[in-house]
């Protein structure tokens, strides 16, 4: 469920799993490699680990400098990712990490409950392209 007022500025994040993680912000993105040998901890850093911390980057970049108590909504292709925020918890226990360290910053934010997650098709993403290394002009 959704608050009344929610401030959608067109936030997207994606992660490929031979690239790396992208977001866009209102046109704007920013992109980051992942490491060779990413996939690590017992299996527990897999795909599902690099789309929350693509989420976690878009809450950080959204949250800093926003005023308290602004409710965002923000777009992910991944359900894993998307029921498990609403749910507060994962079956894996990487993003679970995550999500603690999303909470902890929310926290200091002021509202644990500001970033509303929808999900999206991959074909609809439009953060899918620079996580995939093809960058914007």
């Amino acid at each position: 469920m959704f608050p009344a007022r929610l401030t959608d500025h067109g936030a997207f994040s994606d992660a490929s799993s031979s690239v790396g993680i992208a977001i866009i912000i209102g046109g704007q993105w920013r992109a980051w490699r992942l490491l060779p040998g990413w996939q690590s901890c017992n299996g527990e850093k897999d795909i599902q680990w690099a789309e929350a911390v693509g989420f976690e980057l878009l809450t950080l970049t959204l949250t800093r400098g926003s005023a308290a108590g602004t409710n965002f909504r923000v777009f992910e292709d991944n359900w894993g990712v998307v029921k498990g925020w609403q749910n507060f918890r994962s079956r894996n226990t990487a993003v679970n990490n995550v999500f603690k360290h999303i909470l902890d910053h929310l926290k200091s934010y002021g509202s644990i409950k500001c970033v509303y997650p929808s999900y999206i098709r991959s074909s609809d993403n439009p953060a899918d392209a620079p996580s995939c290394a093809q960058y914007p002009n």
